[in-house]
């Protein structure tokens, strides 16, 4: 009997402890114990939310495993809770992803982790969104500075910072690893920022850049001792399809990336110390605009470099020369026969902008031409008139965006002829482009109109003949609209329009870009001369009569006297 008591008093508790432990899974992140210490479960972003939290104390993640349980997605409201700030431990993805990260700051060394420290390990995750430090330095899609170990991870989306950016790690330090590991979309900084890090003094094993580096930086202006030129260049220093700037070991990774910078750009890193090691990566880069010291595989040649290779028909591989068995040019075909080669090295795409909408988009092999009409009608919006900023679609090699461009249209466009004060003969007021052009050619001998002779005749044209009518305003050799009768010439014959002052300008319209025109000096400067003339006569006249009227009452004043 007691026995009996006994086990029903065990089950009891046992059933209690269970269902707590439910709760718990329930509520809280789920925690076990394993004999190496504590795995944690995510499965919501609050989970990860108090995994942050706990994570300010450095000890406190040494030793647990974390465990992602499924995707998450974030909105801007993770910002107050990330990034996470230190992690010793083991975070396994388990193949899913976390979108919608979103950091933006002014702090050193932010990601999704600031710190990864030694023996920390991150494996097999996505994540996607935006990283961004303004001012900030050490910044990168995953971690800030790593001390740890991260493989087969992929960052997805926009990285930016000052100094020491990269797709997945701002710095990555002597023991740190980053093996197998990815990048797509932009990364931008000013020194140090790389495709995969900003600065590496680890090692980097089989990683792939898929996005581009630098390309919209802010411009900067120049040293000119040293670029000998006046042009502005992109600002940055140390520009690199892997690492900005390397101390330790890059091996068998692989670069589709398109870069502009400063000084030290280069498909894998961007510059070296002497104990940098470049084996086995193959790279196909668009280096758009650099200042010195630019190579397919790295912008200089200090450091180790062995069987690298690239495709490009304008780049040396480390600065001005390329290097049998170190940094050597291939074909693409060769480059697309490599063992290993990830399929999007031999993959392209032609991509057409809107509004930072992407609307079209053309897969293309190496090589191939398009012609203008597979362009995308441009919707139209009020005051501005549209292009897109490239037309030349031959020969393509590497992927390329062609985006839609809008400008505010110029309203008056001028004639190079002007007065003696500097005022221009000619105006043209509609919808133009900043090409637009209006000439005006002077005929000597003008033609004789209703019996007067022209006192000026024109020929205008404007570039742009697709205005459905134009105004024009001329101004005068004497600066005034008034006075003058303007003729257009249609058929061989003239034809008289109608026009009215527009301050010191004749303002009429044409209904066509081009056309011949006559000024006629009408009656009104013959008025003014017989105005002023009658008006000079008056005043004469009324001159001398009252000097005769003064005279005959001075004559008759001495009569006056004379009688008395």
């Amino acid at each position: 009997m007691m026995q009996n008591r006994k086990r029903n008093f065990a089950r009891r508790w046992a059933a209690v402890f269970i269902f707590l432990v439910m709760f718990a899974n329930t509520v809280f992140p789920s925690f076990s114990l394993t004999e190496n210490g504590e795995i944690i479960h995510i499965k919501t972003a609050e989970d990860l939310k108090e995994l942050a939290k706990n994570c300010i104390l450095d000890t406190w993640s040494k030793g647990k495993t974390v465990v992602l349980d499924n995707d998450l997605t974030f909105d801007k409201t993770a910002e107050k809770f990330l990034p996470i700030p230190t992690f010793g431990g083991t975070l396994n993805g388990n193949g899913y992803s976390i979108s919608g990260l979103y950091i933006d700051g002014n702090n050193s060394e932010v990601g999704l982790f600031d710190t990864l420290q030694v023996g920390a390990v991150v494996d097999n995750l996505t994540v996607s969104g935006k990283v961004t430090s303004d001012g900030g330095s050490t910044v990168g899609g995953f971690v800030g500075k790593n001390y740890g170990k991260i493989t087969n991870c992929t960052f997805k989306g926009t990285v930016s910072g000052d100094a020491s950016v990269g797709g997945v790690a701002g710095i990555n330090e002597v023991s740190g690893q980053l093996i197998n590991c990815n990048f797509q979309g932009t990364v931008t900084g000013e020194h140090y920022v790389g495709g995969i890090v900003g600065q590496n003094t680890g090692s980097l094993i089989r990683c792939k850049n898929r996005g581009d580096v630098n390309t919209t930086v802010v411009e900067v202006e120049a040293d000119l001792s040293l670029l000998g030129t006046a042009e502005s260049v992109p600002a940055g220093t140390d520009i690199g399809g892997v690492a900005g700037f390397s101390r330790a070991v890059i091996r068998d990774c692989f670069v589709k990336s398109s870069l502009s910078g400063g000084d030290y750009i280069g498909g894998i890193i961007g510059s070296g110390k002497e104990s940098s090691v470049v084996t086995g990566c193959v790279t196909l880069v668009d280096i758009k605009e650099f200042g010195r010291y630019c190579g397919a595989v790295s912008g200089t040649e200090t450091g180790e470099f062995s069987e690298n290779y690239y495709v490009s028909d304008t780049l040396a591989g480390l600065g001005r020369i390329s290097y049998e068995g170190k940094a050597e040019p291939i074909s693409f075909y060769e480059l697309s026969r490599l063992d290993g080669i990830p399929k999007e090295m031999t993959q392209f795409t032609l991509s057409f902008v809107i509004d930072d909408e992407k609307v079209k988009t053309l897969p293309f092999s190496y090589g191939d031409s398009f012609e203008d009409d597979i362009l995308p009608d441009i919707p139209a919006k009020e005051g501005y008139y549209s292009y897109w900023d490239s037309n030349d679609l031959t020969d393509l090699r590497f992927d390329k965006t062609v985006t839609a461009e809008y400008s505010r249209y110029v309203l008056t466009i001028p004639s190079e002829e002007t007065r003696s004060r500097g005022s221009h003969v000619f105006l043209l007021d509609g919808n133009f482009d900043d090409e637009d052009l209006l000439t005006a050619d002077k005929i000597e001998e003008t033609d004789i109109i209703n019996g007067k002779r022209a006192s000026e005749q024109w020929k205008i044209k404007c570039s742009d003949m697709s205005q459905e009518s134009y105004t024009i305003r001329f101004l005068s050799a004497d600066e005034t609209a008034k006075g003058f009768s303007v003729y257009v010439k249609q058929n061989e014959n003239w034809k008289k329009i109608e026009g009215e002052a527009f301050g010191s300008y004749l303002m009429f319209s044409v209904p066509k870009g081009e056309v011949e025109i006559a000024v006629i000096y009408s009656g009104y400067k013959l008025a003014v001369v017989i105005i002023a003339a009658a008006s000079v006569v008056i005043a004469a006249g009324i001159i001398i009569f009252i000097q005769k009227l003064h005279k005959n009452k001075s004559a008759d004043g001495t009569l006056k006297e004379q009688k008395n």
